[in-house]
């Protein structure tokens, strides 16, 4: 599945054209706003037009068809379904059991499962015990809850070629060793093939000035994230700055750069080419 973002692409799989392997698992984290959901709109309108049925399952509540037309996915095609029913780790168990039913019954079915949040589902458990003092109990309710889902359905869903993306905040950890935790159990780290963090950077006005996009009034109209693969069993990662737009998809060159400085690519025309792409592809 394209992301909509050539480097992005390259740096899950090696291959610029390449995005997520119809097998599996991808998490995507990071702090609030850096471009989780973004991108997962950006996978989604690029699934549907290559005809893949997605699966979108919003536990957030801050989706929308209307926002789904502004990205270009077409939620008149029959190949999107927006879920809203999914609150709860059993309730996400059971369903993606159901797609699992489903894609047995029908082998010639292309899908794809989006998880937007994992951070917001919650557990049988935590909702009998709202308003005790079983926080720690409840947590850990959680943990096994999230691990106990991935056990069941990870593997079938690998072996049907149904990729599962899951987005997840983090927090920092308090070793300076350590890196960022997503909150919610090991399962999540074990079962993903990749897992792609994201951290916004400082806001880039030169570079936006070059897009020629404007600010706006009370705000901008995109930020710049910094991405990095914190966990890949395909190919050698590398990070790079990257372009979120609101309201629109991936500038596709955006980070190409440092694909090419990666692979070793020297020529000087070819790095003024790549480091130009703001304006040569338009973007």
């Amino acid at each position: 599945l394209d992301t909509g973002n050539y480097a992005l692409n390259a740096c899950m799989t090696g291959d610029l054209f390449k995005g997520v392997p119809d097998s599996y698992t991808v998490g995507f984290v990071g702090e609030s706003g850096s471009g989780k959901s973004y991108v997962m709109l950006n996978i989604t309108k690029n699934a549907v037009d290559a005809g893949v049925w997605v699966v979108y399952i919003d536990t957030e509540g801050a989706l929308t068809e209307s926002k789904m037309r502004r990205f270009g996915i077409d939620v008149d095609s029959g190949l999107v379904d927006l879920v809203r029913t999914v609150s709860t780790f059993e309730d996400l168990n059971a369903f993606l059991l159901s797609i699992i039913e489903m894609k047995k019954e029908n082998p010639e079915l292309k899908a794809c499962v989006i998880l937007d949040s994992y951070a917001h589902l919650t557990s049988s458990k935590e909702i009998e015990n709202a308003g005790g003092n079983e926080g720690k109990q409840i947590m850990g309710g959680n943990s096994r809850a999230g691990n106990l889902m991935f056990r069941t359905t990870t593997l079938q869903m690998s072996n049907l070629n149904i990729p599962f993306l899951y987005t997840n905040h983090v927090k920092a950890s308090l070793d300076p060793y350590k890196e960022d935790f997503a909150p919610g159990g090991s399962g999540q780290t074990f079962a993903a093939t990749f897992i792609v963090q994201f951290n916004k950077s400082r806001f880039d006005a030169e570079k936006l000035d070059k897009l020629k996009i404007h600010l706006e009034e009370g705000g901008s109209t995109g930020i710049m994230t910094n991405v990095k693969i914190r966990k890949n069993r395909d190919s050698v990662p590398f990070s790079f700055e990257m372009l979120i737009l609101h309201n629109t998809t991936f500038p596709r060159y955006v980070g190409m750069n440092r694909f090419f400085l990666k692979s070793g690519a020297s020529n000087n025309i070819l790095k003024e080419f790549i480091d130009n792409s703001w304006e040569l592809f338009g973007l």
